[in-house]
């Protein structure tokens, strides 16, 4: 995996991503859920653009065969932090997490995908391998590479309906363009998987 320094960085925008009127460091703990111990790392699926805290949620996708070592790595580091830990669902596509602080005032929510289907299609999916090989870490965070990660967001986009007027359409899709300048962008096994998907 190579790094690559983008204007996208988690750091510099925690005050915009990650505020919250509770005490705990979130921060922190969000920075240990993407940097697990013996395990591999989650890819987080879209740059996180909004405040996360109380709000929302963070989509990751995670190789099938570890989701349960990586359950119980979160629920010890919530243990360790004190705090609440809610399964709201676990299938074969995936697992959503609410994580809520001592106090309860505060909670971010995980939706951790194993299976990305598309298209309203019980055939037609992404897993964490699709990406892991040429997935890219950015400020600590690893993600899709640029021209996978655009074209799994247009598709997110095409998919699910998103009005592209949204704050937060507007802002990914400024980050996605500002990696896919410093790039030279070839056709990827994704794009050649949704155009199969089209053909079909």
């Amino acid at each position: 995996m190579s790094s690559v320094a983008f204007d996208y960085n988690l750091k510099e925008i925690e005050n915009s991503v990650i505020k919250s009127d509770s005490k705990f460091p979130w921060h922190d703990f969000i920075g240990k859920l993407f940097n697990p111990d013996n395990i591999p790392p989650p890819i987080l699926l879209r740059p996180i653009v909004e405040n996360i805290i109380s709000n929302g949620d963070i989509d990751i996708i995670y190789p099938e065969e570890w989701i349960d070592d990586y359950l119980k790595y979160i629920g010890t580091i919530c243990e360790a932090n004190a705090l609440h830990f809610l399964l709201r669902s676990y299938d074969r596509r995936g697992s959503t997490l609410k994580i809520y602080n001592l106090d309860a005032d505060s909670w971010i929510q995980i939706d951790i995908h194993i299976k990305l289907y598309q298209f309203g299609s019980s055939r037609i999916y992404f897993k964490w391998q699709d990406f892991f090989p040429r997935a890219q870490c950015f400020s600590g965070v690893l993600e899709p590479d640029a021209a996978d990660g655009a074209a799994l967001y247009l598709l997110h986009l095409e998919v699910q309906r998103k009005k592209l007027s949204s704050p937060s359409v507007t802002a990914r899709w400024n980050i996605y363009q500002n990696r896919l300048t410093q790039i030279d962008v070839t056709k990827t096994e994704l794009d050649e998987i949704i155009e199969s998907a089209y053909r079909d």
